[in-house]
């Protein structure tokens, strides 16, 4: 029979585990109800650009970081033959005392590129090993930060990285060189949200000759693009994320299983013990650095303020010999401790076979003696044990990058080598992080590269010959945050801007179905994503359909995409081209039988632009208001229009900021608004004004020659309804591949065929719309209500349209549309003729 340590005495029997309650067939299968989305990543062929001409580089300064050897002496010599000044970095940080080292002036203001050959000084895997290089790597970024923050163009300063994975980013079965290259890999993509306008390259190469690898070096540090890039056997690949099931189980668990969770002692690994032990039995170990409370300790009170003068005291008396940082972590230790205690005697008293063992993870003799502490083999081994201190890089301290980092790898190193030669556990699960995929937010690149490294050290575990044991099933899950059971985050709320958070029970079913049907490989969970998403992301990942949420970038991803992007505090500009062939919706609405950018559309491109001239994270637009449309100006020339798409914040505090957007297409000025930030909009249908004007439909307006052909925009027809006297139109949203052929895909925010269907009306005065003349198109006020619902209609009364889903719940509201030929405000960018010819000049 297993045993249970509590909090309260020595182990006790733990009582019988009864039947979990009947479940349907797959209980771990995907629901329609989950809010996160499993994906695997592909590494996909690309063309290959062409190779730089000399000359390319003439007037850059490139850093290259390195010690002297073939490739980085090769390298020096390619790129001073594109005309680059060279400069060669050599020094390394101390492997024993953690310290940044000495740049001296090597590295200075003038810095444009730093190309990073860190990893190829890291042989085997030999735990801290990849400090030395590392260091230097944050030296350096901590000395051009300050610099290449105040650059406003994309792509003016550049980092790429070079990492030795097989040659498609740790995605496909085989040899892995160097896994704990994968530090630089998730160090680098966590830098567009600290350097947002450097262009990022992670470059993973398999071996292909000195002459090959440089040439590739060169190529890619030429043209910034996805942020991964790999060459293998000759050809260019890069990575796209695939939303993928995890297919039925595998295996199973059962009371003569053990599931060994390091880390488990808190957050989601004490919850995964839980989930295990209850609904299969299986005894569970999970591990602490400092283990439970003896009973009666004080910290283990129910009375909420005898908790609090407790951790201020500590906090104080600790301070008081040790200072504060002592103090905060010697109140953390106990409350760490605390709830390990209260959760081992719930699993107790609950009958769940779940134990806690004390250990260091990072240390082999540690680890070496919890394994032989085991009571059998471990059947499953889930490598959990994190820390997570998010710090901005200048203040970043080398001990906190080092530990961070030391956990999630040499933790890895001293638990395998504990595990030994014998037979190896069915299934070994490393827990990971979207922020080793995609980048964490502010203050996590250590953390990012930890999770990156973990998730090579699992492919090399499972593939590589070297590895001891060789072959095993290895995954790693790359979680988004969980709800509020992080265990390590330190500000939630900062997270969802970012990320929205997965549900606990979701996560749980998750990771049970992970360890039970997984053969190996990462997988990851990408749930909603936020606004705290920026162009140096969107532009650097191709974002799944499938990605929940993924209506919420809207045309964010197509301004990523420009070809030209300038971003600054306050300040954001695109330049973009629209080719009529490539968007059928242009094609679909004509002036004079040219195409024309849609009104909708080019409210789209305003919306999607007005939260990043903000502070990431912390705008969410509410209304749109001064809008005013130069229609003539919508016209697409000879196919093709070049749109140029900028945002100024005028300031405010949080919820009630104004942003300036302004569209200006082949340099005319088309569109201008103003976006506010708050709460959405509250808008009832039944406060419409009933009885209000209703237009004489025998006498249109003067078309304004924009026609619309129904083939890709559904053409609604109006009717008065006959209660309230309503006007009512029904609209269907048609497929976002039938108006943009990107890919991928521009998913639009805002309903375009409602919208376009208010633009009509208002354009020839039909259905409720009031006769007017001119130009220009103004709209008052377009309301945000709640763009998540799916636009199935329009009702109007009077001069306001409320755009509404199926039961007639609002969706967004446009007051007061009109025509006019001189709007009743001047069009900013006629006062700024400069910005007729560059609008980023005046931006």
């Amino acid at each position: 029979m297993s045993t249970v340590t509590t909090a309260s005495g020595p182990p006790a029997p733990a009582a019988p585990v009864t039947d979990p309650a009947p479940q349907r067939e797959d209980p771990n299968a995907p629901t329609a109800k989950d809010r996160a989305v499993r994906c695997r990543w592909v590494s996909t062929a690309v063309p290959t650009p062409p190779d730089p001409c000399p000359g390319d580089l003439a007037g850059w300064t490139v850093a290259v970081l390195g010690t002297d050897g073939a490739l980085t002496t090769a390298v020096h010599s390619r790129l001073a033959a594109l005309g680059a000044t060279v400069i060669a970095v050599t020094q390394t940080g101390a492997p024993a005392a953690p310290e940044w080292p000495d740049l001296a002036s090597d590295v200075t203001e003038k810095v444009d590129a730093v190309v990073d050959l860190g990893c190829e000084e890291v042989d085997g895997n030999d735990a801290g090993a990849w400090w030395p290089p590392l260091s230097r790597t944050m030296a350096v970024l901590r000395k051009v930060q300050p610099v290449w923050t105040q650059r406003p163009d994309l792509g003016s300063t550049r980092y790429l990285v070079v990492t030795r994975t097989g040659g498609h980013c740790g995605t496909r079965p085989g040899p892995v060189p160097k896994p704990m290259s994968g530090l630089w890999a998730g160090l680098a993509k966590g830098l567009p949200h600290k350097l947002p306008t450097t262009a990022i390259r992670v470059l993973d190469l398999a071996p292909d000759g000195i002459a090959t690898e440089c040439a590739a070096i060169a190529r890619e540090l030429l043209h910034p693009g996805p942020i991964e890039i790999g060459y293998a056997a000759g050809k260019r690949h890069h990575l796209r994320a695939v939303p993928q099931a995890v297919g039925p189980p595998r295996r199973t668990l059962g009371p003569n299983d053990l599931v060994l969770i390091t880390g488990g002692g808190r957050g989601i690994g004490f919850a995964l013990a839980g989930h295990l032990a209850r609904r299969h039995g299986t005894q569970v170990v999970v591990t602490s650095r400092w283990g439970p409370l003896p009973a009666g300790d004080p910290w283990l009170t129910e009375d909420p303020a005898a908790l609090t003068a407790l951790r201020e005291a500590t906090l104080r008396r600790v301070a008081a010999s040790s200072g504060v940082a002592a103090g905060r972590a010697a109140v953390e230790r106990a409350l760490h401790r605390r709830r390990l205690t209260l959760g081992l005697d719930a699993a107790a008293r609950a009958g769940w076979p779940i134990r806690c063992e004390v250990a260091d993870a990072v240390d082999p003799e540690s680890m070496a003696a919890l394994v032989r502490r085991l009571p059998c083999r471990p059947t499953v081994v889930v490598h959990n044990a994190g820390v997570d201190k998010p710090t901005r890089l200048s203040r970043k301290r080398p001990e906190t990058v080092l530990a961070t980092i030391a956990v999630k790898t040499d933790g890895f190193l001293a638990l395998q080598s504990a595990l030994g030669s014998g037979p190896p556990p069915d299934v070994w699960c490393n827990v990971g992080s979207m922020t080793g995929r995609w980048g964490g937010m502010l203050g996590q690149l250590e953390y990012g590269a930890a999770n990156e490294a973990l998730a090579r050290l699992g492919q090399w575990a499972a593939h590589d010959p070297t590895a001891t044991p060789a072959g095993r099933t290895t995954v790693t899950v790359a979680w988004p945050t969980w709800e509020r059971l992080g265990g390590m985050i330190s500000n939630f709320e900062a997270t969802l801007a970012y990320m929205e958070a997965m549900p606990v029970e979701e996560g749980l079913r998750h990771w049970e179905a992970e360890l039970l049907g997984t053969t190996d490989g990462e997988s990851g969970f990408l749930a909603p994503v936020g606004p705290g998403l920026g162009p140096g992301v969107l532009r650097g990942y191709q974002q799944p359909r499938q990605l929940p949420g993924a209506t919420r970038l809207g045309a964010a991803g197509v301004l990523a995409g420009g070809t030209r992007l300038r971003w600054q505090p306050g300040q954001f500009a695109a330049t973009l081209a629209f080719e009529a062939a490539e968007w059928p919706v242009m094609q679909d609405v004509t002036s004079g039988g040219e195409p024309i950018l849609p009104v909708a559309w080019a409210l789209e491109l305003a919306l999607a632009v007005g939260p990043w001239a903000a502070e990431p994270g912390r705008f969410h637009p509410a209304r749109l208001a001064e809008v005013v449309i130069d229609l003539a100006a919508l016209r697409c020339r000879d196919g093709c229009t070049e749109a140029q798409v900028s945002a100024i914040s005028r300031g405010g505090p949080p919820g009630m900021q104004r942003i300036r957007a302004e569209v200006l297409l082949n340099g005319r000025p088309a569109l201008s608004a103003v976006i506010l930030d708050g709460p959405p909009a509250s808008f009832p249908t039944d406060d419409l004004d009933a009885g209000a004007h209703v237009p004489d439909l025998r006498r249109p307006a003067a078309s304004a020659q924009i026609s619309w052909a129904g083939q890709v925009l559904p053409i609604a027809a109006w009717r008065m309804s006959s209660e309230r006297d309503l006007w009512r139109a029904e609209v269907t949203e048609p497929r976002p591949e039938s108006q943009c052929l990107h890919d991928p895909v521009a998913i639009p925010r805002l309903p375009i065929a409602a919208i376009e269907t208010c633009v009509r009306a208002t354009v020839h005065g039909v259905g409720p719309a009031r006769p007017s003349h001119g130009t220009h198109l103004v709209i008052p006020v377009l309301d945000i209500v709640d763009l998540d619902r799916p636009a199935r209609g329009l009702l109007t009364a009077g001069s306001r349209t409320a755009i509404v889903d199926a039961a007639d719940h609002p969706v967004a509201i446009l007051r007061g549309p009109h025509r006019r030929s001189q709007p009743a405000h001047a069009h900013p960018s006629t006062r700024n003729r400069r910005s007729h010819r560059d609008p980023q000049e005046s931006t």
